[in-house]
């Protein structure tokens, strides 16, 4: 999905699940929102490293994360893992764990 729409697409869309009611999304919404995002996040990290360095595209996503320290910054490779690592846990669902709140889901849009 995400080689078809672009990280703008991606968003959008999920700006608009969280935003208003969208017919048969109820109790879905917020995971489907949390997929999108994360894959909106995906494909500009990608586009991040094929800009920079395009080997980074072949590894882990974790080694892509870790390596944003030293071509970016610290700050903006912590703040990275902070929200994929958020992100990532919010897309595995369990029975005991509650849906992301739209303003969590906002706050890792931004």
């Amino acid at each position: 999905m995400s080689a078809d729409l672009t990280a703008e697409e991606l968003l959008e869309l999920s700006d608009r699940l969280v935003a208003e009611v969208v017919k048969g999304t109820r109790g879905l919404w917020p995971r489907a929102t949390t997929y999108l995002v994360r894959m909106a996040f995906e494909s500009t990290l990608d586009e991040y490293w094929m800009s920079r360095v395009p080997a980074m595209v072949a590894c882990t996503r974790h080694s892509q994360l870790l390596a944003l320290d030293a071509y970016a910054s610290v700050e903006v490779g912590g703040r990275a893992r902070a929200v994929w690592g958020a992100l990532s846990s919010a897309c595995h669902y369990s029975q005991y764990d509650l849906a992301p709140t739209a303003g969590e889901l906002r706050g890792w849009r931004e």
